[in-house]
């Protein structure tokens, strides 16, 4: 399973992803593509395959409502290991400016 970082740009309301530490998967892909024999083959697709080498999270509502969790959705798994905030700048591919 690859592993992210997730930051959200305030100007914009974007979020990005960064690989954190990318997983077997892909490094079977990378060592793929760096193979002589392999390479002659024109247009070598990178195909990984391999649902978690995208960013996910699953999560669910919790089944009790209580005035203390607010509804707030309970995180199962991810594979996102940290989330940032930027509350300067603008997503890397974004035209809008930062204020």
């Amino acid at each position: 399973m690859c592993l992210f970082v997730e930051t959200h740009y305030s100007n914009c309301k974007h979020t990005c992803f960064e690989l954190y530490l990318f997983c077997r998967e892909t490094l079977r892909q990378l060592n793929r593509i760096n193979d002589p024999e392999q390479r002659r083959d024109y247009a070598l697709p990178f195909d990984p395959n391999c649902p978690t080498c995208q960013p996910y999270t699953i999560s669910m509502k919790p089944t009790t409502l209580r005035p203390d969790t607010n509804c707030q959705s309970v995180i199962l798994e991810s594979n996102i290991v940290h989330q940032m905030m930027d509350m300067v700048e603008s997503c890397p591919g974004c035209n809008t400016k930062a204020l």
